[in-house]
């Protein structure tokens, strides 16, 4: 009964929080809105030089913040999408596309082993961001002309993906560190990126953690409850 009552007060805390957090954010676009447009309109006047390159800081610095806001706002807000049918592996076919040509700049090999045929229930929407972001950390982190690999397969009524980098690995003390909220080790990051991951994929029932992790390369390890073989 304690612990039961332990666990409510903190789920009330967290949801105090996330709306206090959510009024906040509101109240930052409002004015960052309009710092970015005036930055612009600068940018657009044919500025000298002196006034330029400021203006040019300014409107790339209230980009990340709009960014930061954003993903707040993703953060702790609860998600209103209904849940269909999907097939995770074509939402990370389409979200293989779209990274292409970034793969293709930094001359990293992706080798993808997918099937389409396993379905969830699910946001298609908020799958795409969570493979999307899985993704970009794992270029991120290989080396030019590293590998980036995404399998997956079916285990004891799961749907089981994993995404493999040839990057320089995570210490284990910081494994289940990487999903909390504000924790990045990127000088631009936001650190939300994970935490964002973790809420969309616990809202879908399943699970993400670090699979393993070492000099040559970490596994991120995503799985989803299925509901059925597609055909």
């Amino acid at each position: 009964a304690e612990g039961f009552r332990a666990e409510m007060a903190h789920r009330q805390r967290l949801a105090q929080l996330g709306e206090m957090g959510a009024a906040l954010a509101h109240e930052i676009r409002n004015p960052l809105a309009g710092i970015k447009g005036y930055a612009q309109l600068l940018q657009e006047n044919r500025s000298p030089a002196s006034v330029a390159r400021p203006a040019a800081l300014i409107v790339e610095e209230s980009l990340r913040l709009e960014r930061l806001v954003n993903d707040l706002l993703c953060f702790v807000r609860p998600s209103s999408t209904p849940h269909t049918p999907v097939s995770p592996g074509d939402v990370i076919r389409r979200s293989l596309e779209i990274m292409e040509p970034e793969t293709a700049r930094r001359r990293v090999a992706v080798i993808a082993d997918l099937t389409e045929d396993l379905v969830i229930t699910g946001d298609a929407d908020g799958l795409e961001q969570v493979f999307l972001n899985l993704l970009r950390n794992g270029l991120q982190a290989a080396v030019e002309g590293g590998i980036l690999a995404v399998r997956m397969v079916e285990r004891r009524g799961m749907a089981r993906i994993e995404f493999r980098d040839t990057g320089h690995g995570i210490p284990e003390a910081e494994w289940e560190r990487i999903f909390e909220p504000f924790h990045t080790t990127r000088a631009r990051g936001t650190g939300l990126g994970l935490a964002i991951c973790r809420k969309i994929v616990e809202d879908h029932g399943g699970g993400i953690r670090v699979g393993d992790s070492s000099a040559d390369g970490t596994t991120i390890v995503v799985e989803l409850p299925l509901v059925r073989r597609r055909g």
